[in-house]
């Protein structure tokens, strides 16, 4: 079956779209935004995460892929994309949300460096999000961007 945006390309273009590499990073941009499980379960892990990054920094306010993103960076055992994932999700629900950040952290925790855990713990316990700041954001991309909550 071909992809109807594809068919009118020439043949020979039309397979060098649908090459492996491409088709399959079009198959976890598509699973990553249309999934509705929290974990997943497929074999795109690295580009899925990817995708559901782009997503929180699109759609800062959907909860869903907050959670999903930071199942799925502990799932690949990927202790800075988790700690952004983390920070991001904690950056936007503010002081909001407590035990949930709790509870994710509380999952997470062992993939997480001493200093990053106990940053993250303080933040979590004193309902302080600028504490977020100190912590390695490098893969955050909200605090990164200093996303303003009052948009």
């Amino acid at each position: 079956m071909t992809l109807p945006i594809l068919a009118e390309l020439p043949e020979e273009e039309r397979d060098a779209q649908l090459s492996g590499y491409n088709i399959d990073r079009v198959h976890a941009a598509f699973e990553a935004m249309d999934s509705a499980d929290l974990i997943y379960r497929g074999v795109q892990g690295q580009r899925n995460l990817y995708h559901l990054t782009r997503l929180v920094a699109a759609n800062p306010y959907l909860l869903t892929a907050h959670v999903r993103r930071v199942y799925l960076a502990t799932q690949l055992a990927d202790s800075d994309e988790l700690s952004g994932a983390l920070v991001d999700l904690c950056w936007v629900l503010g002081k909001q949300g407590r035990e949930l950040r709790m509870r994710l952290f509380d999952q997470v925790a062992g993939l997480l460096s001493s200093d990053v855990r106990q940053a993250f713990d303080q933040s979590i316990n004193i309902d302080n999000p600028q504490l977020l700041r100190q912590l390695p954001i490098g893969k955050a991309v909200l605090i990164n961007g200093q996303f303003s909550l009052t948009v």
